[in-house]
């Protein structure tokens, strides 16, 4: 993680935590219309996402932002499999917006079986805080793009930009104690 982000080896030791480990096995491709369910895109709760998959399916929204989003992380060894490291909502707001969490969906791009591990960093210091101030955004971030997704064909270019800029926002408020 400290690779990662350019950080000094040990610079972060003790303060950040795994607080879940997701698998999530995809033996087919991914319906397309499965792409545009209610919790398809979302930021994640959490500070970091650590993802490990064996063949890319991350899908991500882009609004613009020139803050950090995503980092690819590159392999030491010979292994060709992806690692990716996402900002999580949590961070976002422990950040005031600097760092923007990633809007994001997880699919099979087929035609092979896809295998993504997910792990959910915290820190401890702040997660308490973070899941009672932020808990919530998760499941109204995917409604918002996913009416979003929706509703985009009748919508002008600006009012699509507007709304999804609101959606990318929603973990930036979280009043932080300093």
């Amino acid at each position: 993680l400290e690779h990662g982000l350019d950080h000094p080896t040990d610079s972060l030791a003790g303060t950040i935590k795994m607080t879940k480990v997701i698998v999530h096995y995809y033996p087919e491709k991914t319906a397309q219309e499965t792409l545009l369910t209610h919790a398809a895109f979302h930021s994640d709760d959490s500070f970091f996402t650590l993802n490990f998959e064996n063949i890319p399916g991350m899908h991500s929204f882009h609004g613009g932002s020139t803050a950090p989003e995503v980092r690819r992380l590159k392999h030491l060894g010979t292994s060709t499999y992806p690692v990716n490291l996402f900002v999580g909502g949590y961070l976002q707001g422990l950040s005031e917006g600097h760092w923007k969490s990633l809007v994001h969906s997880g699919s099979n791009p087929g035609p092979h079986e896809r295998l993504s591990i997910t792990i959910f960093l915290c820190m401890p210091l702040f997660n308490a805080h973070a899941q009672r101030k932020l808990g919530h955004v998760r499941g109204a971030q995917e409604g918002a793009v996913h009416e979003l997704l929706r509703d985009m064909s009748e919508l002008d270019l600006e009012t699509v930009k507007r709304r999804f800029s609101e959606s990318k926002e929603m973990y930036a408020d979280s009043s932080f104690p300093r």
